[in-house]
């Protein structure tokens, strides 16, 4: 929490460079924080489908806007990247995911041209401590990465229900249509790479957590592939027509 908090602090700070682990536990907690706001803005009505954002999360969005824009440039520098990365972001599908996995990568050793590594590493250490090192390298990678996944996980449950309460089944907007396909590709696309850092974890207790845990949201984003496509094909009901039925 106190790594969500500096964020806002730092708002203004375009320069420096943060740490893998402070930039995706802020992530994390924004995006659940958006979350739950969606889902009560979604619950007491303030949700407008034609702006994609309720009343409290537009709120959000607005204020979490530029500490997002500034950790996440600060985090490229931590890589020896520019800032000006975060642009890639605009190029269809391909820029999202090059700037993802950009944001996974370990800080450049040592002091580079944004400044001196945020993770300060001591000098002459024991092999005891070397290897306490590592061991607790591997438990925070396990553990940024189970985090992603359950944060995925978690977006993909809500869009389900999204999909399911809000959306009615006669959209005929060729824009929305165009954007939920886009979703529905990208989530596909993320969750295969979710799978791959998920089989990367040592540990195999919480691997085949994390393994379990994506194959939930594999389902989500396949039921909502089905709700989608059956929505979409005239004389077929849509799966949330079924369920009703049933």
């Amino acid at each position: 929490m106190n790594y969500y908090l500096k964020a806002f602090q730092q708002y203004t700070d375009f320069d420096s460079r943060v740490s893998r682990k402070e930039f995706w536990i802020f992530a994390i907690i924004s995006a659940s924080v958006s979350y739950i706001l969606m889902g009560i803005d979604i619950i007491f009505s303030f949700y407008s489908q034609d702006v994609g954002l309720g009343v409290l999360s537009g709120i959000y969005s607005i204020l979490v806007f530029i500490p997002s824009l500034a950790i996440t440039i600060r985090r490229l520098h931590d890589i020896g990247k520019s800032g000006w990365f975060i642009l890639l972001v605009f190029i269809p599908l391909i820029g999202a995911i090059g700037l993802f996995i950009l944001l996974l990568l370990k800080s450049e050793s040592g002091r580079n041209q944004y400044g001196e590594n945020p993770i300060k590493l001591k000098k002459n250490k024991s092999e005891d401590e070397i290897s306490n090192e590592i061991i607790q390298q591997k438990k925070h990678k396990t553990s940024i990465i189970i985090a992603l996944i359950i944060a995925f996980t978690i977006q993909q449950l809500f869009w389900v229900t999204v999909s399911f309460i809000v959306f009615p089944d006669d959209i005929d907007d060729i824009i929305f249509k165009i954007f939920d396909s886009f979703n529905i590709i990208f989530n596909f696309i993320i969750t295969v790479l979710f799978i791959l850092l998920a089989t990367t974890i040592t540990n195999l207790k919480m691997r085949n957590i994390a393994l379990i845990i994506t194959a939930i949201a594999f389902l989500c984003a396949f039921i909502h592939f089905l709700n989608t496509v059956t929505r979409n094909i005239p004389g077929i009901k849509s799966i949330k027509n079924i369920i009703s039925l049933i």
